[in-house]
């Protein structure tokens, strides 16, 4: 179809990268080197709570993050057992 040869010729020229669609991805990892690269407003954190599965930002008030920040990675932070999600 027309838009799939667009994008097809948009990929190949780097001048287009602006105008392809954004994606989200899904990465479920025990990686510390990974969540090193990341931000706490891109980690969720899941956890199991009394039996039952609970999800939660890695970047909310609850968990108090930013003052660990300051002096450690958030991989340190996770490997430390602070953000929960047991490394």
């Amino acid at each position: 179809d027309r838009t799939a040869r667009a994008r097809r010729r948009c990929w190949k020229s780097s001048h287009c990268f602006g105008t392809l669609p954004k994606i989200d991805l899904i990465v479920a990892t025990h990686a510390d080197r990974l969540i090193r690269w990341l931000e706490p407003h891109e980690v969720v954190i899941v956890d199991k709570v009394e039996g039952r599965v609970q999800f939660q930002w890695a970047d909310a008030a609850s968990l108090n993050l930013k003052e660990w920040l300051k002096e450690y990675t958030l991989d340190q932070v996770w490997l430390m057992g602070v953000a929960g999600g047991r490394p």
